[in-house]
């Protein structure tokens, strides 16, 4: 399994899952989130992925990143993001924000690892298609 290392994450790929486990004190703005979605689509070999992100570090994101990152059509090829954060405080945290800048893909955050990961191998990774 090919491991990429920058500053402030780590990246690695077992299909369909692109595993991004952040580094103490990452900052997320533009530039990274830009940076992470090409990696994940070099992993994938632009294969339709899934993404498991281990927060349980602190990291920030700028407001850029966030709007970045929410966007499907900036990540075409990710049908669906996990968030592993510490504890329940965190979730609701990460909750509330979702509220107010709602990602276009499935997203959810989870306290527990394999609860994140089941629930990724449950997404489905085909479009759907829809008749006109």
């Amino acid at each position: 399994m090919e491991e990429i290392n920058l500053k402030y994450v780590t990246i690695r790929y077992k299909e369909p899952i692109v595993y991004m486990t952040f580094k103490a004190g990452a900052e997320l703005g533009f530039p990274e989130m830009k940076e992470l979605v090409a990696y994940a689509e070099k992993l994938s070999d632009k294969k339709n992925y899934v993404v498991f992100s281990d927060v349980r570090e602190y990291v920030a994101v700028t407001a850029e990143g966030k709007k970045y990152s929410a966007q499907n059509k900036n990540s075409p090829f990710q049908k669906g993001t996990a968030v592993l954060v510490k504890n329940s405080i965190y979730k609701l945290a990460v909750n509330l924000f979702l509220g107010i800048q709602e990602p276009e893909f499935p997203y959810s955050v989870f306290t527990e690892e394999q609860k994140a990961i089941d629930w990724l191998l449950n997404l489905p990774l085909e479009d759907k298609i829809t008749s006109q």
